[in-house]
C-alpha cells in the first residue's frame, strides 16, 4: 500500500466455539446482515457501510494451528447513538 491509498473496505474476523450464536448475536443486537454462510465461516455486512464482520469456527481446519486458542485479549468496540 502506497502512502496514497485509501481503504475501501474494513473487515475483522472472530474466531467462535459456536458460530451460529455468534452470528445471531451481531445481527440481532447490531444489525447486521449474513452476505455467505458455508457452516464453519460466516461473512456479515452493514447496510452500505464499507465493512464486514467475518466469523470463523474456531477449531476449523482452515484456522492455522497456533490461532485455535481460546480468546484473550481482545477488546471489540461499537460505538452507538443510545
Amino acid at each position: 500500500m502506497t502512502a496514497a491509498s485509501t481503504p475501501t473496505m474494513f473487515s475483522t474476523t472472530v474466531l467462535a466455539d459456536d458460530v451460529p450464536a455468534t452470528v445471531r448475536f451481531y445481527v440481532e443486537q447490531f444489525g447486521f446482515e449474513v452476505r455467505l454462510d458455508i457452516g464453519w465461516f460466516v461473512t456479515l455486512h452493514h447496510g452500505e457501510r464499507p465493512y464486514e464482520l467475518c466469523v470463523i469456527e474456531r477449531g476449523h481446519e482452515a484456522v492455522p494451528d497456533g490461532h485455535r486458542v481460546p480468546p484473550a485479549g481482545v477488546i471489540v468496540a461499537f460505538m452507538v447513538d443510545d
